[in-house]
């Protein structure tokens, strides 16, 4: 659902007021992390007509708000905000590859403590982590592994110049 709101958004991102949805977006996020929620959604269930109402349960009512208003938040974050001074390292390989395991190792302490964790929950904790040991891997793994990029290693030259005279 995540991917067909972005797409919604990248059709239509011209006639949309990005940084009004972004907003709005947020705030449905702030709502959708808190408790009241259960109270506000609830009676406006009760009220739809017994088979629409037996149907609607409240996680399918968070997920599809959560679906619909995180996309615009972030393609306005990524998009339109300007970019921290201070930080200039690609740290996106390091989230693509270490967010998976990190919210995997969250979820399996929520459960050995025998709890139930939300996928909010889980994002809140994972992000920091993930985000930090991205950074330590951009610092301390990828941009070692850059400098050697252009460096003759066991004879070979691993530049596209030389790459294309192999041909």
């Amino acid at each position: 659902m995540c991917y067909a709101m972005g797409m919604f958004i990248a059709i239509n991102e011209d006639h949309l007021n990005m940084r009004v949805a972004a907003i709005w977006g947020a705030a449905i996020f702030a709502f959708l992390l808190t408790k009241p929620l259960d109270e506000a959604i609830t009676p406006l269930i009760l009220q739809l007509p017994a088979p629409i109402d037996s149907f609607i349960e409240l996680w399918r009512v968070r997920m599809i708000l959560y679906f619909v208003s995180a996309p615009f938040v972030l393609i306005y974050v990524a998009k339109y905000l300007p970019r921290l001074p201070f930080f200039k390292r690609d740290i996106s390989y390091g989230v693509y590859l270490f967010a998976w395991p990190i919210q995997e190792a969250i979820v399996a302490q929520f459960i050995a403590h025998g709890r139930h964790a939300s996928s909010i929950e889980v994002f809140a904790i994972a992000m920091p982590i993930t985000l930090g040991v991205a950074i330590v891997s951009a610092i301390m793994v990828e941009e070692p592994a850059l400098k050697l990029k252009n460096r003759r290693l066991f004879g070979w030259r691993t530049t596209r110049t030389d790459r294309a005279n192999l041909r």
